[in-house]
């Protein structure tokens, strides 16, 4: 399911959110080639709930140029990672915000981004993976980064 709005403020603010859901799950009689029955599991890397919400507020000011300014809030529920025969593992629900400032005309456009602004710190996916070393526990988490705060300058022109 997949809800979004998108409501026009007023002349030069836009205000939208979204919603997503997923329900999956294996159908029944889905067996992985070493006989592990998956009927009615949920499959790994499936983020059940998220949310977004964007505030866009865009003025004309001088000269042809209108100012820009972006708000994000993207909130990402809980998902499993793992194989369902070898264990199940969860990765929490994490929060980007993100802005963006700029400078835009017709031909022109000057932009200030800063992506993750609060350095939220997490995971893209998740697996629990064998520990083949000498010491430590039998399994350990890999997984992907997400990607720090980021901060970005940019002009550009188009003729």
């Amino acid at each position: 399911i997949e809800l979004g709005v998108t409501w026009q403020a007023s002349e030069y603010l836009q205000i939208a959110a979204a919603y997503g859901n997923i329900s999956g799950e294996w159908d029944s009689g889905t067996i992985t080639p070493d006989g592990y029955d998956l009927s009615g599991q949920t499959p790994p890397q499936i983020i059940k709930n998220s949310m977004t919400f964007d505030a866009i507020f865009q003025m004309p000011i001088n000269q042809g140029f209108d100012v820009l300014a972006n708000l994000q809030v993207s909130q990402n529920g809980t998902m499993p990672g793992g194989k369902p025969c070898c264990g199940i593992v969860e990765n929490p629900e994490f929060t980007i915000v993100s802005i963006q400032l700029g400078l835009l005309s017709e031909s022109w456009e000057f932009m200030l981004h800063l992506d993750n602004v609060f350095d939220e710190q997490y995971y893209t996916d998740v697996e629990p993976f064998d520990n083949f070393g000498v010491d430590g526990p039998a399994k350990v988490m890999i997984g992907t980064h997400g990607h720090p705060g980021l901060f970005t300058a940019s002009a550009t022109y188009r003729f």
